[in-house]
This record gives C-alpha cells, structure tokens and sequence, in this order.
C-alpha cells in the first residue's frame, strides 16, 4: 500500500505538515495504521466512510501528524458514533418538516475541481424558532443528519472533499446575542472539529451583510492559513461573479443566480433520500 493511491501526495491540498517530506508522512501513517487496526475496516461501523487510508489521512492532518493524538481523535470519533446512532439515521424515524424547512440543506452541481456541492440557507429568526420549538438536541441530530448525507454523496461520487455555499443573506445581529443560538452554533463548530476532519474543500459564504463580513475580519488572522484559504466570505454584490472563479455558472443553483435546474433537497424523511449521480466524463 502507498499513501500516492488515495488523492496524490500528502500535500494535495497544502494539508502536509511543515517540513514533513512524502517518506516521514508515509512512516507516520503507518505507525498510525498499525495502532488502530482493532478498528478496521472502518466501514464495518461508518457506512459512508470512502475507504480506510482516506479516512485515517484525514485524521493525521487534523492533529498535524501527531500519532498519539490522532489515534485518540479517531477513537474518540468511533465510539461518539455508536453511542450517537450515527448508522440509524438513514434507516430509523424521521425529522420534523419545520427542520428541513426552516434549516435547509441541499446537492446540486460540482465544483471546478469535481467536487460535489452542498448548498444551506442560513436563517437567524428561523435558527431561533427551532431552537425553541423543537430543541437545541433535536436540531443537532439534524445537522449531524446533514453532514452524514454530505458524507455519503462524497463516497458515492469518490470525492475526498466536499464544497459549501452558504447564503447568510438572512443573519444579522441577533444571531450573535441570541445566547441560545450562540451556544448552539458553538457546539455545532467544536464537534465538527473533533469528528469530522478535512472534508471540506471549499466554504463559500455569500450575500454576507457587513456584521458576517465583519467578524470574519477579526478571526480570519487567527486561524490556520490552510484553514483560511478554504473559506471565502462575499456580499451580495460580489458574490455572483466571484464564486464563479471556482463554480461554473452551469453548477449554480438558478435561485442563486446559476443555471443548474437539478438541486436535491434534503428532506425530513430519511427513506425518501435521493443521492444525485455523479456527473458524467
């Protein structure tokens, strides 16, 4: 087995760490390999994992290549999800329509690299209605529902990342001193972090007002300038013509101002799920 196999070198995505060469990054993924092996296939207990060297790569560059904490993250990661139910929530119950209304998610096009696209609608009065009606867990169960579908398209098209447009042209100020929906948000963006490491490629955050584009200017310079670099935060006027640097106009969604008809939302029952087909070489 080669680390070449699963996406090209280490630093495909100028995700390898500093002064690490391609030998000392394929020495530490196999240290980190052998320690984990009472966990492996990966599959038998993540169905959408893609395959077991992709997985374990995302986990070493989330924790900068440090064996120990990697192999503490996925094991974290592992036992969170058989204790969470991770693997019923395609097949058991189903969610309240007043979610995938309020909290949309939806599949469409590709980005310019072949990446799938994911599309939310953020929504600052609709976040706190939920978050009272149906409860900061109930809502938390649908975004862990969300991000596994964003797995399962990312397996089923053979794509190692994932793209996001996010349209925050409904979020103001009372999103940030809604106590509510702050704490939510928080803990949404910590367990995120902790679980589920380097599947993005791209986050487009468009139609930003000037509080969204304001607060990223403040923590933008401390974040990880790979981290950084993935994250583009447009207004409304700028958006449409910059995103189409990394979208084609023909991948856009036609309410977003593209020309793609075909958007699969996501819906409240689970059963009634369509995975859109990759598209065609």
């Amino acid at each position: 087995f080669s680390i070449m196999s699963v996406g090209g070198k280490f630093n495909k995505y100028g995700t390898a760490g500093k002064n690490l060469t391609d030998e000392k990054c394929q020495q530490l993924y196999d240290e980190f390999h052998d320690r984990v092996k009472d966990l492996l296939p990966l599959q038998q207990n993540d169905q959408n994992v893609i395959n077991d060297e992709d997985q374990l790569i995302k986990f070493l560059i989330a924790r900068k290549y440090d064996v120990n904490n990697a192999e503490k993250m996925l094991r974290d990661y592992m036992k969170w999800r058989d204790e969470f139910g991770c693997e019923k929530l395609f097949t058991e119950g189903s969610f309240s329509p007043a979610i995938a209304e309020k909290y949309p998610g939806a599949f469409g096009g590709k980005d310019k690299e072949g990446h799938p696209l994911y599309i939310e609608t953020a929504n600052g009065k609709h976040l706190a209605e939920l978050l009272k009606d149906e409860g900061p867990d109930a809502l938390f169960k649908w975004h862990i529902y969300l991000i596994e579908r964003q797995r399962q398209i990312m397996k089923h098209w053979n794509s190692d990342r994932i793209s996001l447009i996010i349209d925050v042209a409904d979020v103001n100020l009372g999103i940030v001193t809604n106590s509510t929906a702050a704490t939510f948000l928080k803990r949404i963006a910590a367990h995120d972090q902790a679980m589920y490491p380097e599947g993005m490629r791209y986050m487009f955050v468009i139609n930003a007002p000037s509080i969204v584009s304001g607060v990223w200017k403040m923590i933008s310079p401390l974040l990880d300038p790979v981290v950084r670099e993935k994250i583009h935060i447009w207004g409304p006027k700028e958006a449409p013509t910059k995103i189409q640097k990394y979208v084609d106009v023909v991948d856009l969604p036609v309410q977003k101002g593209g020309q793609c008809p075909d958007w699969y939302p996501i819906g409240p029952d689970p059963l009634q799920h369509i995975v859109p087909q990759p598209p065609q070489p």
